[in-house]
């Protein structure tokens, strides 16, 4: 259909963040530039809180193989913890610059495949204990910042303050000190009155540098307790773009989780520190689902550093352990209510108000294992719309032919070709999953039967054109730029599923942006040359 809509640009980004878009808080979600929700799932690399230099530098925690397994996973942020003194000051002959740039090579190198890095404050020092266990085993966890805290966030701040690839965990876990630790001696317990200062203080360094910044704040008591969220500043408002988060060790999750869905009705919430034993795979699935369908974010606490980590070295390269099969399938799940509330919201659309189209399209049509990556066979998050409800008995042809414009989508060849041609004429710069993305947020209807005006109005022009030149040619689809519905002709229902699978494609670079002109028409033909026609 004509109908296109300005590109929207981005807010300017700095020289770590590649491609991804800056995010911010509105109501209970977390969005980006383009107001899409962004959900916030993933792992925690932790070789850096007590990196050790190698001559004059330190090196990044993490490498491209762990980060292509996250990304194929679906993750979508990376945690990386670091100890303060480190930052400040370095170790040996490597000063605390050197111990930044393998943070920032870390950033830079998460942003390649499509990860935010969340900066946490772990450690105070890195090499002094601050108390000992039950065993007398020294133990590297402070419980509370300090003052040197405040320093290190402002520094942090002002590095990263054009960065949106990067967020900040104000502190790890917050906890009354233990019998050897020496802050005992100051403070021996501390309630909501000290961590709230704290919190606020922290965050107050921040907001100074870097007014954008996403910010964690997690609850007293190791995160299980939230009952003092969400802050306030004196004056009664609540500071931005804050994200409230707790602790979870599988198997006590009923408090902290209670607490979070408490505030999570009206702000972002999540689990920042998600830790589980190798025999607890079942309630990792569970919990997954309940995350997704709450629409909460979530940090696996640990990716191999732990006695039961996610993924093995293997000589043929990283594979899952049964714990990491359970977190990876965590990842892949979708979060359907969380999208339609949030479609919802920016509407201004209560659920007691849906027209009758919008109440009949959110609920998948496709089979969908939950176990499953997104994309897959088993999990195509595209669906039948009722907006023309596509006839049963096309409907397991309709599937085939997604099924292979799926399978089109995930080769590399041709998802280069997707995204470079969609790039240039949208004016936007597209990732490899652009076509998958596009694919994923389709509505499919019947043209013929549709109630949407503007496709009535196609179909009326497209009937008169042909009395005017027999020899015209009807689009086999139509769709709007940007938008996520696609109404197919009843006649193109009649065709191979190659073709159809084609036409799905065609449609999906307007999905992703391509305008709908003539000249965008002909560009689009290199997307069939490179897969298969639409007509």
């Amino acid at each position: 259909m004509a109908s296109s809509r300005p590109v929207r640009q981005r807010l300017p980004s700095g020289n770590l963040s590649g491609s991804l878009p800056w995010l911010r808080v509105r109501g209970r979600y977390l969005t980006d530039e383009f107001d899409q929700p962004v959900f916030l799932r993933g792992v925690t690399v932790r070789w850096l809180e007590r990196g050790e230099p190698i001559g004059s530098s330190f090196l990044p925690p993490v490498d491209d193989d762990d980060l292509a397994v996250m990304q194929s996973w679906g993750a979508t942020v990376l945690a990386v913890p670091i100890a303060q003194d480190l930052a400040l000051y370095g170790s040996g002959d490597a000063p605390g610059e050197a111990y930044l740039r393998a943070l920032d090579a870390t950033i830079a190198a998460a942003a390649q495949a499509g990860l935010y890095t969340l900066v946490q404050l772990s450690l105070l020092s890195a090499t002094i204990p601050s108390d000992v266990d039950e065993r007398g085993r020294e133990r590297f966890d402070p419980p509370l910042p300090n003052e040197q805290s405040l320093t290190l966030w402002g520094s942090l701040a002002r590095r990263y303050s054009g960065e949106p690839a990067v967020l900040f965990d104000l502190f790890r876990s917050p906890h009354d000190p233990g019998p050897a630790d020496a802050t005992r001696e100051i403070v021996a317990h501390f309630g909501w009155t000290v961590w709230r200062r704290w919190l606020l203080a922290m965050l107050g360094e921040i907001r100074r540098n870097h007014p954008r910044a996403v910010t964690i704040a997690r609850g007293l008591v190791r995160g299980r307790d939230v009952s003092g969220f969400p802050l306030a500043y004196d004056d009664g408002t609540n500071p931005a773009n804050v994200v409230y988060a707790g602790e979870l060790t599988v198997g006590d999750p009923e408090g902290v989780l209670n607490g979070l869905k408490r505030i999570g009705g009206a702000r972002p919430v999540g689990i920042v520190g998600w830790r589980a034993g190798s025999q607890q795979v079942s309630a990792v699935q569970r919990l997954g689902s309940q995350f997704a369908s709450e629409g909460w974010h979530w940090l696996a606490a640990d990716w191999t550093e732990s006695e039961a980590p996610l993924v093995d070295y293997q000589p043929t390269g990283l594979r899952p352990t049964a714990l990491g099969r359970a977190f990876q399938n965590a990842l892949a799940r979708p979060n359907p209510g969380a999208h339609l509330d949030h479609a919802l919201a920016q509407a201004g659309v209560g659920r007691n108000r849906l027209s009758r189209v919008e109440a009949a399209s959110p609920a998948p049509r496709f089979g969908r294992d939950p176990f499953a990556a997104p994309g897959v066979p088993g999990n195509r998050w595209a669906r039948f719309g009722a907006d023309g409800p596509i006839p049963d008995g096309d409907r397991p042809k309709m599937e085939k032919a997604l099924g292979l414009a799926y399978e089109l989508a995930q080769r590399p060849a041709f998802a280069a070709v997707f995204a470079r041609t969609v790039s240039k004429l949208s004016g936007k710069e597209l990732g490899s999953d652009a076509c998958l993305d596009a694919l994923d947020k389709m509505v499919i209807n019947l043209a013929e039967t549709a109630h949407d005006k503007r496709i009535r109005e196609q179909l009326t022009a497209d009937a008169e054109a042909i009395k005017v030149d027999p020899l015209y040619q009807s689009p086999p689809a139509m769709s709007i730029p940007n938008g996520t519905g696609v109404w197919i002709r009843q006649w193109q229902l009649k065709r191979d599923e190659t073709v159809i699978a084609g036409t799905l494609i065609h449609e999906s670079a307007h999905l992703a942006g391509a305008p709908a002109d003539v000249l965008a028409e002909f560009a689009l033909e290199a997307i069939h040359n490179a897969g298969y026609p639409r007509r």
